[in-house]
């Protein structure tokens, strides 16, 4: 079965509210999905962020719920009709996904074809490693593998240089090519 995978950069662009630039695409692949599955882990705020991916949600027509107030997550995501997995400290996430069950489960899932949308850091864990994340250790994994959705690696949040900068440090594309190394 085709994945339905839709792996967003951001969820906030300038001039927006929270996914408003995605909603046409979150619309196209949640189609016939009437409740998401919300991954608020990458954040410490849970509850925070889950009513604020609710409010998105909702305005698009889907139902919500967050995969912190399930009694067993793993189950959750078994019964889970789609998955997004919201922006934040991807190590936190991958960490808090493993200690949850819950990794393994929508790895199965979302390559039998459930919907896994994801931004930032939820993209970024698509990948075969989150090895091109750009954030901080904050907490140390047992492993950095990914749901490994992708066969490539997403640096979200990626910005060419700006022509005529005087920045002298290491850009996102020196990490990138020192990862290919």
């Amino acid at each position: 079965m085709a994945r339905r995978l839709l792996l967003i950069s951001t969820s906030t662009v300038f001039g927006t509210r929270y996914l408003e630039h995605a909603f046409p695409e979150l619309r196209e692949v949640l189609a016939g999905v009437k409740r998401v599955l919300f991954v608020p882990h990458a954040l410490k705020d849970h509850a925070g962020y889950a009513a604020k991916a609710r409010a998105a949600f909702e305005e698009l027509g889907f139902g919500l719920d967050s995969l912190h107030e399930a009694r067993d997550a793993r189950q959750a995501v078994f019964d889970a009709e789609a998955v997004f997995c919201g922006g934040g400290n991807t190590f936190r996430l991958l960490d808090s996904l493993i200690e949850l069950e819950a990794l393994d489960a929508i790895r199965e899932r979302a390559r039998e074809g459930m919907p896994y949308t994801g931004a930032s850091a939820g993209s970024n864990l698509a990948c075969p490693t989150i090895m091109t994340t750009n954030d901080m250790p904050i907490v140390e994994p047992p492993t950095l593998q990914g749901l490994v959705l992708v066969n490539f690696q997403i640096n979200p949040h990626y910005l060419d240089p700006a022509p005529g900068t005087t920045h002298m440090g290491e850009s996102r594309e020196t990490r990138i090519r020192e990862y290919h190394e």
